[in-house]
């Protein structure tokens, strides 16, 4: 994997902010986020696992700042929070309207609510690009085109990769 360097212009090449090669080319539902991902992740940066349902291997999440214990303690957070992590990664990443999670084993729109928050916060305090950016709050609407989310990620892997 290539690091984009931050280098001063020239005639004959303009200035390049290294922070454009992280900028997602769509919504991440529209594309293969974990081959894009891959090709954008240093050997040995720190990540954060995720398995969506239906997925065949786990997604590596960037880890973009160290993990922290997740401040409030809802029931949830007791039983776990699989099915909240799960929730916010099916709302933010793949574009579905939170009312689509309501069912097993959600029931009520509040509960898609709270596991939204929930999983938003758990992401967050894991580290886990996006919701580390946002310390675990909703996303913005196109956040994936959004600079403050890319320059996280070039520093991300900038930091994570070796020194030539």
């Amino acid at each position: 994997m290539e690091i984009a360097r931050i280098s001063e212009p020239t005639r004959d090449r303009p200035y390049v902010d290294p922070a454009e090669h992280f900028v997602l080319p769509a919504p991440p539902g529209e594309l293969d986020l974990a081959r894009w991902l891959y090709e954008r992740t240093p050997m040995a940066a720190p990540t954060v696992r995720l398995l969506p349902a239906g997925a065949h291997r786990p997604l590596e999440l960037p880890q973009v700042r160290a993990s922290s214990t997740p401040g409030h303690r809802s029931r949830r957070a007791r039983a776990g929070l699989a099915h909240a992590v799960h929730a916010a990664y099916l709302v933010d990443m793949n574009g579905l309207a939170p009312r689509e999670l309501v069912g097993s084993p959600i029931r009520t729109e509040r509960g898609v609510r709270q596991h939204l928050r929930d999983g938003r916060h758990a992401l967050g305090a894991l580290g886990a690009w996006p919701w580390a950016v946002v310390d675990g709050g909703p996303l913005p609407r196109n956040w994936w085109a959004d600079r403050d989310f890319a320059a996280a990620l070039a520093e991300w892997a900038c930091a994570a990769a070796p020194v030539r």
